[in-house]
């Protein structure tokens, strides 16, 4: 089996249609009318707000949001339990409801994320998360997962849903946070392009199948999708035959794959249309692919003097460029005139999370253990900040 290797040097608000019941997306950035928000066990509850000036900034969507971020209350902090509560929603004049909201979880230990369900006499609950999403922090690092309870044994007049946080009896844990929480009749058909499967980022692409999850937000199961994409002007469309019930999932796989054998990233769109769905606003969505080089002989060299040689940025408030340097710490390249630096003539961004990756290197043929060297200068905040490789 090839082992490939990189290298790296390391410093969906839902759309909801037909008739909206209630809705919530903390915008005002302070604990919402009619919202009941308790510490169950310890002293912290549920904040309000943008998550700003924390180790791990951000948000759920980009907005203010509910959250707590147990990570900046330390790895002695007591164990805590909160609640929050929505108001009383008024659900009995409808035949049928979803509840529908956004999240962040990131999980260490026995932490956990749950939702419980008012039925008129005691709480149910109906949803409890336990599993990291595969990434680390709110968004634009890591997005949002959303979640859809039908709530038809919960047509009361005194309906509340409640949003709770549990660190596994204290310790060192990381966060939970909610956005954008609505009550809503569903429509009758309602198909939803959520997320794209493939292709993904990988060493030496080539002939590639395209596939995408669609989400049934309607009453009704779907049966039939018609889904296209489209690559460099070109749109490739397909018939599926499918069987999707409300409120679950299917991945459609197109047979007509894509070349992606070039190096470089390549920018997709891709959408669906289902007879009956009215809601063209959550049908299509917009993705990349990039096709890393793929490194086989050695020794490598790279001095960055001809272009980037298949190295790439990002992270999150990334700031990392190639070029001359011009600032005061860095003021030259170790040789040549070209590096990469955070910042070519200033600091690095608050709260930056950020990377620069190398190619790929097929290492199946030594019988040794390469070694990597480069050269490098750096100067951190000495309490906080890092880098890594």
């Amino acid at each position: 089996m090839n082992k490939l290797y990189t290298i790296a040097l390391l410093l969906l608000a839902g759309s909801v249609s037909a008739q909206s019941v209630f809705f919530e997306n903390f915008d005002a950035c302070n604990a919402p009318s009619g919202w009941t928000n308790t510490a169950t066990v310890g002293s912290t509850a549920w904040s309000f707000g943008n998550n700003a000036g924390a180790t791990y900034s951000g948000t759920v969507d980009g907005s203010c949001m509910a959250f707590i971020n147990d990570d900046e209350l330390g790895s002695g902090f007591p164990a805590l339990v909160a609640d929050l509560i929505s108001p009383v929603i008024d659900l009995s004049a409808l035949d049928t409801a979803q509840l529908k909201f956004d999240y962040i979880f990131d999980d260490i230990g026995t932490s956990y994320f749950a939702v419980a369900l008012w039925n008129g006499a005691d709480w149910d609950t109906v949803f409890t998360e336990l599993t990291d999403p595969g990434c680390l922090g709110f968004f634009p690092n890591c997005g949002p997962r959303f979640a859809s309870i039908d709530l038809s044994n919960y047509l009361i007049a005194d309906f509340q849903a409640k949003f709770i946080y549990d660190d596994g009896n204290g310790g060192w844990s990381w966060w939970a946070a909610i956005d954008n929480v609505s009550i809503y009749v569903p429509p009758t058909v309602d198909a939803a392009v959520v997320a794209a499967v493939s292709p993904t980022n990988g060493c030496g692409l080539g002939t590639e199948t395209v596939s995408f999850t669609v989400y049934n937000n309607g009453l009704e199961p779907i049966t039939s999708v018609t889904g296209s994409y489209e690559l460099n002007a070109t749109v490739e469309t397909e018939t599926f035959s499918v069987n999707i019930a409300s409120g679950e999932t299917d991945t459609v796989t197109f047979a007509v794959p894509v070349d992606l054998s070039v190096f470089g990233t390549y920018d997709f769109a891709a959408w669906i249309e289902v007879l009956g769905d009215l809601d063209a606003a959550n049908d299509t969505i917009w993705f990349s692919s990039t096709n890393i080089p793929v490194i086989s002989s050695l020794p490598y060299t790279q001095d960055f003097e001809t272009g980037a040689g298949g190295w790439i940025s990002g992270g999150t408030s990334s700031t990392w460029e190639l070029g001359v340097p011009a600032g005061t710490l860095i003021s030259s390249a170790n040789s040549g005139v070209n590096a990469w630096v955070t910042n070519l003539d200033g600091a690095y961004a608050t709260n930056e999370q950020s990377f620069v990756e190398s190619p790929c290197f097929d290492f199946s043929s030594l019988s040794i253990d390469p070694v990597f060297r480069f050269a490098h200068i750096f100067n951190t905040e000495n309490c906080c900040d890092e880098g890594y490789i």
